[in-house]
């Protein structure tokens, strides 16, 4: 049989197939080497096509004892199985390590325990990324406070998921209505993380007061990430909190955000944009919505000062928000750096002066 360089049996890795690798580890010790650790780098179950059949394969290799033997392999774990937890401790207590990306969630609306998760964040040690997903971010789960206070200090982006869209299909939880999301009452407090540049609570009821404590855990915050904000009053406990203890924030992303939730965009976005005291650098408006969304004067004008007009090098609004062309000249003028796509289309400052 033909020998091919290791880095040649790697590069040929990147190119197949979950299926084509599990041939692949059986065909000789040398490409076993090889291509079992492409194999284990990633365990992806939570595709919400074959979510159960990937799950019962890999609980069935698990059982076998593969995790003793490559669990220390795995660098990125995506799945909505909660019991993928207990598992990786029952298992692979002292293998599984060196996980690198996690997305963890519950796949239904049954009762989850949060002991087994705990223990996986105690021994992960380089984790970076971290995505919780269903129930596990609800407050009323048993032992939420401790999985919170067990967040490695290690990790650089932190995104807690109630339940997205597309995931709703497979993920049974009810969402909480807005006047409910309200009167929820503070959430536990995130450990302090000085590490963390990202943060997304999507869809999770947070209290006005807790803001400030959840960014004062934050000092290096630079991208915050948000799809609910429950009107001007959240969106001002929002932006005064970045601002009195996340002086590193310069980069805005909004997702879904429907007209229901807000009586006025503009003001809110105006709000949310003075949340940066080192000017931003990306603004991002993700709409999902029937509704259409215009800048309007108080954002313009947030846009426009100086500190913003510096820095700022990306502005993106996806499906249904609008920016006139003379705005967009304005923008121009005093942001000789920036790029203004609309709807995925880029609005080039020639094109304004042909028009």
């Amino acid at each position: 049989m033909l020998s091919f360089p290791p880095e040649l049996l790697r590069e040929f890795a990147r190119h197949l197939s979950r299926h084509q690798l599990t041939i692949c580890v059986r065909v000789c010790q040398e490409w076993h080497a090889v291509f079992n650790s492409s194999l284990w780098e990633k365990v992806l179950l939570d595709s919400p096509r074959d979510s159960d059949s990937r799950f019962a394969s890999f609980k069935q290799c698990v059982e076998a004892g593969a995790l003793s033997r490559s669990g220390r392999l795995i660098r990125v774990l995506r799945a909505y199985h909660y019991e993928t937890a207990s598992l990786l401790i029952t298992y692979g207590a002292t293998a599984c390590t060196d996980i690198v990306y996690l997305k963890l969630g519950s796949k239904s609306d049954a009762a989850v325990d949060n002991e087994h998760a705990i223990r996986l964040f105690e021994q992960s040690t380089r984790l970076k990324h971290l995505r919780l997903v269903g129930q596990m971010v609800w407050s009323a789960t048993p032992k939420f406070e401790q999985l919170m206070a067990a967040i490695p200090t290690t990790l650089e982006l932190l995104f807690l998921h109630d339940v997205e869209p597309d995931e709703e299909q497979y993920l049974n939880a009810e969402r909480s209505s807005a006047e409910e999301a309200v009167t929820a009452g503070p959430r536990p407090l995130i450990p302090f993380l000085p590490r963390l540049a990202s943060l997304g609570p999507l869809d999770a009821p947070i209290d006005n007061a807790s803001w400030p404590m959840m960014f004062q855990n934050c000092p290096n915050l630079k991208t915050l990430c948000l799809n609910t904000i429950n009107g001007q009053k959240a969106a001002q406990s929002v932006s005064s909190a970045a601002r009195e203890h996340c002086p590193k924030l310069n980069q805005l992303r909004l997702f879904t955000m429907t007209h229901d939730e807000f009586i006025s965009f503009d003001e809110v976005w105006a709000t949310l944009l003075s949340s940066s005291t080192c000017g931003w650098d990306t603004l991002k408006v993700d709409m999902v919505s029937t509704s259409s969304f215009t800048v309007g004067p108080l954002s313009m004008a947030a846009l426009l000062h100086p500190r913003h007009a510096s820095t700022l090098k990306i502005l993106e609004f996806g499906y249904g928000a609008k920016i006139s062309s003379d705005d967009c000249q304005r923008l121009h003028d005093v942001a000789p750096n920036l790029t203004i796509t609309v709807d995925h289309e880029i609005i080039h400052r020639r094109k304004i002066l042909e028009e």
